[in-house]
């Protein structure tokens, strides 16, 4: 089940349990968004949570009373995730089944205590009928990655530096990601450009994920004098990139580049149209199908930040 990601709705009065429940899911390699784990100094609040429900494969409720009587939070979630059409797997904690809202009392229940024997498998189902497949940060060893990718941009010396930070950008981890984005961002010039350096070795290699979190890099990581390494063109061209991943990286890039070229707009609009026509299932050449395993994520967080990067580049235009 790796490859799965659920979002949490939780009240923070629940908090060592939540805890629980993240760990015992992340020991069967499925990833949890967890408020209090993803949400940072800064963060559009609503805008982070509508956008990680949207990108989630599921929605888990843990329902208490504390979530159901005193957690206005948990009850918007739940309804933004049943308005998306999320599958939804409530766990009750504590709460009779007269205190469950209606409106779930008809989906299979579970207790907190029947992980193994009710959720796991449901989840399993889950991951199989979305034909999900492992990270490929599973498959590669990220250390080793790293090293390499910093010794052919000719920064070997500073390996012991740069390889947490490089290996952290890949992660398949948002907060290890994140993390490492801070760190590079907080360093001078001396980390920030063999950092750099070493995204512009990783666009180049062959597994789409790689690919798109260096295109991101390369995009959100400013040198001290505030330039950009690359401008505007070069993400264009990873938009002509066959994977719908790296697609999303460069329109996730791109959102900040505003306004845009009129070569970008249209790149953007056909790609929009192309993903909305006969039912999401693409067509034409050099085009991956929209039910292939790796569309299943990457193809609705393309859409949401084409929309993002078109509508920054209306609002100033």
């Amino acid at each position: 089940m790796q490859g799965l990601l659920l979002f949490l709705s939780y009240s923070r009065r629940d908090q060592r349990v939540a805890e629980r429940l993240c760990d015992e899911l992340a020991g069967h390699g499925i990833r949890v968004w967890k408020d209090d784990r993803n949400l940072f100094a800064g963060d559009d609040l609503r805008s982070r949570l509508r956008h990680a429900i949207h990108v989630c494969h599921g929605h888990l409720v843990l329902l208490s009373q504390n979530s159901i009587r005193k957690s206005t939070w948990v009850l918007l979630e739940l309804g933004a995730a049943w308005y998306a059409g999320k599958r939804i797997y409530p766990l009750r904690y504590r709460i009779r089944l007269s205190s469950v809202p209606v409106f779930l009392r008809n989906d299979v229940l579970c207790d907190v205590g029947q992980v193994r024997t009710s959720l796991l498998p449901a989840l399993s189902r889950l991951a199989e009928e979305l034909d999900l497949e492992a990270s490929p940060q599973h498959h590669i060893d990220l250390q080793r990655l790293s090293s390499s990718a910093i010794k052919r941009a000719g920064a070997e010396r500073m390996t012991q530096e740069l390889r947490p930070l490089v290996s952290g950008a890949l992660s398949g981890d948002i907060s290890l990601r994140r993390k490492a984005h801070i760190e590079v961002r907080d360093a001078g010039d001396d980390i920030r450009a063999p950092f750099l350096d070493a995204m512009e070795v990783l666009v180049g290699h062959s597994h789409p994920a790689i690919r798109g979190e260096a295109y991101y890099c390369l995009g959100r990581v400013p040198l001290n004098s505030g330039h950009w390494r690359h401008a505007e063109a070069y993400f264009l061209k990873g938009l002509f990139d066959p994977s719908w991943f790296v697609r999303a990286c460069c329109a996730n890039v791109l959102r900040h580049r505003a306004p845009l070229s009129p070569d970008t707009v249209s790149e953007l609009d056909r790609l929009l149209k192309v993903t909305l026509s006969d039912e999401g299932l693409l067509r034409g050449p050099g085009l991956q199908q929209a039910h292939e395993p790796e569309n299943t994520f990457a193809l609705p967080r393309f859409v949401y930040y084409a929309y993002l990067a078109l509508d920054a580049h209306h609002g100033v235009s």
